[in-house]
């Protein structure tokens, strides 16, 4: 059964009008009943639509919230745990020590017997670390290569011992080392304590027998190289010492198919950091902005580097609280922050203990009221249309629809829709001779407007032979700084009269 005619080409233009104006944000399905009286007039059908509605529609987007006296605000938190972690500079570089001896030969006759002898070799290294020195440190990993040379031929074995190093099962540090050739020792878990700030001593012990070598001294090169030598734990002195972060987190603001500035008025951000090094520290923000698009980015700050005390703290702790006027465009779906964390900015020459384990990190929230100027943004949408059971008498030779706007809403809006040839998929016919325009309330009282809009046969038809139509929508607050509310509505009031040719039975009502 073919559907009546007039009565839902009517709702139809209606829902074009309204129903699509927000991209489904507004829901207009309550203004499907209008009766029928007369042969003329199709009398008022009524709705009024609140932001409740709106933010019922958005309820998966948790970003949209509201405060207690029923404002809209879009909020956004973003947490980095691990901006600097121990395990980031608490490692030693690799380095490489070289060394020579020349041992006086305690027997340089040729003895009648072979007899064995010990020659004992000391070594200090000192480990390398721009960011502490080391009195004693617990090893996470690493690893020492031992390299020994001589031309004494009668060497049966050279053994490696250090009286700052403890093995993970707690005895003293021993391994045996190749002659020419390279020893390779694994120090996972091992306990370093520096003879002095930094320094490791090495003793080697190289067994020998003594016979028929004459020469005057024992010539003897050694070499010890450390690679990613890590820390899990250590206690000794931090130097003033910096180390870069940055952080780029993506975003989705909850507004589709929008385009264009918006100004938000009073928004809030708050910094918290939570710092687990029992080490003063200070944080400097080189840079800290909203980006997106081929749009100039917003920076938050005014001037920069912008410089907070980043003290000890176990639990994050809000350090940074301003309010803010934030340019946003609709394409920014970034948040950039860069800076450097420095230890000790100071140089005070104080004793800490330190684990691979300790973060320093940053929490940042961002309240967005919606509270704000917007000079002109432009929703975009496309509308699909399920309108094959509706049919367009030819008697009919226009439509003309009065509707009447009273808008608590704080923007003005301008609408125009376009009908899409179903073959080509291009825009081939305007609705509204001119956009539009729905004056917005700024005062707090409810502002009327009044608008008619014929709708000839022909455009009806080319209407009814279109499965899409292109929504083009303005906004602006006039200069004001406005603040959406829940209680805000959109009321809508429609009358539709019909000029035809005929019987009015044919028409189907």
């Amino acid at each position: 059964m073919k559907r009546r005619p007039l009565l839902v080409a009517t709702c139809l233009l209606m829902t074009m009008l309204l129903g699509s104006c927000y991209g489904d944000l507004f829901d207009f399905s309550e203004l499907e009943e209008v009766h029928a009286e007369g042969q003329w007039n199709l009398p008022i059908g009524t709705v009024g639509v609140g932001l409740d509605n709106l933010l019922d529609q958005l309820a998966e987007n948790d970003m949209v919230t509201y405060d207690a006296e029923g404002n809209l605000q879009i909020t956004y938190h973003y947490v980095m745990d691990t901006v600097l972690m121990g395990r980031d500079f608490m490692s030693v570089n690799d380095m490489s020590y070289d060394v020579e001896w020349s041992v006086e030969n305690p027997h340089p006759e040729v003895l009648p017997e072979p007899m064995n002898d010990v020659i004992h070799l000391e070594q200090n290294v000192e480990l390398d670390s721009d960011a502490f020195r080391i009195m004693s440190a617990k090893i996470r990993s690493g690893k020492f290569y031992f390299l020994m040379k001589s031309t004494l031929s009668t060497i049966q074995k050279i053994v490696v011992k250090s009286p700052s190093i403890t093995n993970a099962d707690g005895t003293p540090f021993e391994r045996e080392a190749v002659l020419d050739g390279v020893t390779e020792v694994d120090v996972a878990g091992v306990q370093l304590d520096a003879a002095e700030l930094n320094t490791l001593k090495f003793i080697y012990d190289i067994y020998y027998v003594a016979y028929d070598y004459t020469e005057p001294s024992f010539p003897f090169e050694g070499n010890i190289t450390v690679s990613n030598l890590c820390i899990q734990e250590l206690s000794g002195y931090v130097n003033s010492y910096g180390t870069t972060f940055s952080i780029d987190s993506a975003f989705k603001l909850p507004i589709e198919n929008v385009n264009g500035e918006i100004q938000f008025v009073e928004a809030q951000l708050s910094l918290w950091d939570r710092n687990s090094f029992n080490v003063e520290g200070s944080l400097r923000i080189d840079t800290a902005m909203l980006h997106g698009g081929p749009n100039p980015p917003t920076h938050i700050f005014e001037s920069y580097p912008v410089t907070l005390d980043v003290n000890y703290t176990p639990e994050y702790n809000l350090f940074f609280d301003r309010v803010l006027n934030l340019g946003m465009n609709t394409e920014f779906d970034s948040l950039c922050i860069a800076g450097e964390v420095v230890f000790n900015p100071n140089g005070l020459d104080y004793l800490v203990t330190l684990q691979d384990t300790s973060t320093i990190g940053i929490r940042a929230d961002i309240v967005l009221p919606l509270k704000f100027n917007i000079p002109n943004v432009t929703y975009t949408d496309t509308i699909d249309m399920n309108v094959s059971e509706i049919e367009a008498p030819e008697m009919i030779q226009h439509v003309l629809l009065y509707v009447d706007f009273v808008s608590e809403l704080p923007f003005n809006i301008s609408a125009q829709l376009f009908t899409i040839d179903p073959e080509t998929h291009l825009i081939s016919d305007s609705l509204f001779t001119d956009y539009q325009n729905i004056e917005g309330s700024f005062n707090g009282r409810p502002v009327k407007t009044e608008k008619t809009v014929m709708v000839t046969h022909d455009l009806l038809s080319h209407v009814m032979q279109s499965d899409k139509l292109y929504l083009k929508l303005g906004v602006d607050t006039d200069g004001n700084d406005v603040q959406l509310n829940l209680e805000d509505k959109l009321k809508v009031t429609l009358k539709a009269d019909v000029l035809y040719d005929g019987n009015v039975n044919d028409l189907g009502l």
